[in-house]
Formats: structure tokens, sequence, C-alpha cells
């Protein structure tokens, strides 16, 4: 069996620090998008609140969903193209400010907001609209805010920079 840096390099993913040089999230956000997704369609699977059913709707869903898969990959591209990591277990070893990144700083949590109101509005439920709105406050607090100040701390003056000219979602 190999050690854990070997498993980390071969997924792709070198260790670059120590365990003090990473961001510290309260909560892995794939967890959090994945959890919102599936308790959503639990909820309408038990306790159904349809939202209208109007073709136009559902089709604006799909392509939002699409939209949201399509700015996901850019994301995950882009880092992979800086040789940084995008999961923040691991350290960030450069500060991406290109690519997605120009017009938002969490594109990936914000990609992870549209597709799950885009998936609301193409299967039609109201529970994948308000486990939204608690989706983005639990990213918001637990894990975006930890990685602020981790990226002040490790990018400083640079990091400041980048705020000053980004929003930190639209």
């Amino acid at each position: 069996m190999e050690n854990t840096n070997e498993h980390h390099e071969h997924l792709g993913h070198e260790n670059h620090g120590t365990h003090h040089d990473v961001p510290h999230v309260k909560i892995y956000p794939p967890v959090v998008v994945t959890a919102t997704i599936a308790l959503g369609l639990l909820m309408q699977f038990l306790f159904p609140l349809r939202l209208l059913n109007v073709p136009f709707l559902r089709g604006v869903g799909f392509m939002l969903t699409i939209g949201a898969i399509a700015v996901f990959w850019w994301c995950d591209h882009t880092y992979k193209h800086a040789g940084t990591a995008s999961d923040p277990v691991y350290a960030t070893t450069d500060l991406v400010i290109h690519g997605p990144y120009e017009y938002s700083r969490n594109p990936i949590y914000l990609s992870f907001l549209i597709l799950t109101f885009g998936l609301a509005l193409w299967v039609g439920t109201l529970w994948l609209f308000v486990l939204d709105i608690v989706q983005y406050f639990i990213l918001d607090k637990f894990v975006v805010i930890p990685e602020e100040h981790y990226l002040s701390r490790k990018f400083g003056e640079r990091y400041k920079r980048f705020c000053e000219r980004t929003r930190r979602w639209i």
C-alpha cells in the first residue's frame, strides 16, 4: 500500500504544505452541495412542494444546471493550469486570479448555488430553492470566510488587491 503523500500525488494532488498551511474550512464544500441536493429531493419526495410546471422555467433550469457544471469545469481547469489545488484540504501554492476568478472570488461555490437553483427550476421543487438559501449561508460562514482568512495570511497585500477589484460572489 502506498503512503499518503504518494497516494495524493497519484491522484494529481501534491501535498504542498503542512497541516497548518491549509484553509481549515469547517465543512467540506462538495458535501454541502451534495447534501443540499439530496435533502431537497428527499423532501420533495416526502412532502411535495411543486413549483409551477412551466416548460420555459424547466428549460431555464436545465440551462442553469449545465451552465453551473461548465463554470465548475472552467474553475477546475484554471486551477490545474495554475498548478495549485482547488480542494480546500490542500495548501494553496498560488493565488488564482484569472479565468473565472476575474469575475468572482468564489466561482466554484457560486456554481454550487447556481446548480441547486437550476435543479430547483428543472425538477420543479420549492425545497431546493429554500435549501439553496441555507446552502449559501453555510458556504459563506463555514467555507468562504475561513478560506479568506487563510488566503489573506498567506498572500497578504496581493490578496487584498484581488479582494478590492473582485467581488466575493458576483
